[in-house]
């Protein structure tokens, strides 16, 4: 599989995984010009992850 597809590892028991549509959870940083502030970054990048943790921990258990 390696040689293929580059994957290092190939989880079994999460086949259902690829039956799922996807959805991308991102943070928003700045306004799109010149205003950036980097401190915003990671504050923002953390929030983006609690809410994919908890969409993911929503998700229903496997059958």
């Amino acid at each position: 599989m390696e040689n293929h597809t580059g994957a290092l590892a190939v989880p079994v028991g999460a086949e259902y995984l690829m039956y799922l549509r996807p959805l991308v959870v991102v943070g928003v940083a700045n306004y799109g010009d010149s205003h950036s502030d980097e401190k915003w970054k990671k504050f923002v990048a953390g929030n983006a992850a609690a809410c994919a943790k908890d969409l993911v921990g929503r998700l229903p258990a496997p059958q």
